[in-house]
């Protein structure tokens, strides 16, 4: 059927209807209601988690996209506040540029574009900022840096197994399309079998909304 999921539901829908005017063909007919309801069901089930995982995907990955961005704010902070120490002579010369390149290899500007990147420039930042405590003089900037990078690992691990349910989602809508393709195909030929030979076959365009 190269039809789309709402269809395959209306269709569904509108064929158990019509399949209740043709019980007394034969009792088959009854299981076939059922089965078809059975399949219809499943299908309905299986895109509404779809659509549920989605939006979960989405959140998931909108939360990894500010986390990202909050680390480029925390990395400022920490070089804005590196140098101010070091301005208000807070740190001599030598600890604060020590700690600055250590900290900012390729400039307190460039921390990455990437979630990776960034939880990367992070983790340095806390790094050299540990090797280096002394630029730090009230040891606010190390918990600064480590807190962005653990909130990147904590919202791409979510993203992460977010997406993975996603992907198990749609495999398992991919199943239900092909049980209910199945289904309503073999009801299709069934039904049609049992008007041929009560010689009403041509009420079959009748009974499926397909045709």
């Amino acid at each position: 059927m190269a039809v789309n999921d709402h269809q395959r539901l209306e269709f569904s829908a509108a064929l158990r209807s019509n399949l209740e005017q043709l019980a007394n063909l034969h009792d088959i007919v009854a299981e076939r209601i059922e089965r078809q309801k059975a399949v219809e069901e499943a299908l309905e089930s299986a895109v509404k988690r779809v659509e549920e995982e989605k939006s979960q995907e989405g959140d998931a990955l909108k939360a990894l996209s500010e986390a990202s961005e909050d680390a480029v704010r925390r990395a400022r902070l920490v070089g804005v506040k590196l140098e101010a120490a070091f301005l208000e002579g807070q740190v001599t010369e030598e600890v604060y540029r020590a700690a600055l390149n250590a900290a900012f290899p390729n400039g307190p500007q460039s921390i990455g574009t990437t979630p990776q990147q960034r939880l990367e420039a992070l983790r340095r930042i806390a790094t050299a900022l540990s090797q280096h405590d002394a630029a730090d003089p009230s040891g606010e900037l190390g918990p600064l840096a480590q807190g962005g990078a653990q909130a990147i690992e904590d919202a791409n691990a979510q993203a992460k197994r977010e997406q993975a349910d996603a992907q198990e989602a749609n495999d398992s809508l991919a199943a239900a399309r092909h049980d209910f393709d199945e289904g309503y195909q073999a009801t299709k030929e069934i039904v049609a079998g049992l008007l041929r030979d009560a010689k009403r076959l041509n009420e079959l365009k009748d009974v499926f909304p397909d045709m």
